[in-house]
């Protein structure tokens, strides 16, 4: 159960803690924060275009590492620009200011 509790605690990043307790309350803990981060990170693929349970699999297994890769490595599979505008547009000059 000692190992178990920490591989898991682990994957979900709650080891940065620096938890000492039972390893059941570590492994209990561990495995709310891998399931909330397994939700978030497969809402976080959906809103990209990707597969939501695949990533809500894969975010299960790795808990916050999954996340954070996630947030950096998912591209959104759409080929129309985000809202702000394509990257190469040019922005147009600020307006000078009336003194």
């Amino acid at each position: 159960m000692t190992t178990l509790a920490r591989i898991v605690s682990v994957t979900s990043g709650f080891v940065l803690f620096g938890f000492q307790g039972p390893d059941s309350e570590l492994l209990m803990t561990s495995l709310v924060i891998d399931l909330t981060l397994a939700c978030l990170t497969a809402s976080l693929a959906a809103k990209r275009g990707h597969s939501r349970r695949v990533w809500f699999a894969i975010g299960l297994l790795g808990g916050l590492w999954v996340f954070c890769g996630a947030l950096i490595l998912l591209r959104s599979q759409s080929s129309t620009p985000l809202k702000g505008g394509s990257s190469t547009s040019k922005s147009s000059p600020a307006p000078p200011h009336a003194a």
